[in-house]
């Protein structure tokens, strides 16, 4: 049940990222570039990333051959970018420079969110 909640807030959440990503292309490119000149946005995306990690983890940490193992790699994941973030703050800001050089970042990154949000979606509100 816990899982299905997960997929219903993730599913919103990655729609309107990956939806926003495509209609306000310049935008994306701007929050990224922002985020670049500020250590603090750094700092503080680390501590959520890594508090939201260990959230999801809490709730739903299994390794099984089902939909719900992407709940797991993302709190992983979570954990593995706010971690890295606090240690290596440095190097964390420049990965997020890569990124702020894309022309085309919100090609990559629109589909790719909506593409998580539809499978969410499935899952959380249709399954």
């Amino acid at each position: 049940m816990t899982a299905i909640y997960i997929a219903k807030i993730a599913a919103v959440l990655y729609l309107c990222v990956g939806i926003g990503a495509l209609i306000n292309k310049n935008n994306l490119k701007r929050v990224v570039e922002d985020f670049i000149k500020s250590p603090g946005a750094t700092y503080i995306a680390a501590i959520l990333a890594l508090i939201l990690g260990f959230g999801l983890l809490s709730v739903n940490s299994a390794w099984t051959a089902d939909w719900t193992v992407i709940i797991t790699l993302m709190g992983w994941g979570g954990i593995i970018k706010g971690a890295f973030g606090l240690m290596f703050p440095e190097y964390t800001i420049k990965l997020s420079g890569y990124f702020s050089r894309m022309k085309n970042l919100y090609l990559v990154a629109g589909p790719i969110c909506i593409i998580l949000g539809l499978i969410f979606g499935y899952y959380g509100f249709l399954a």
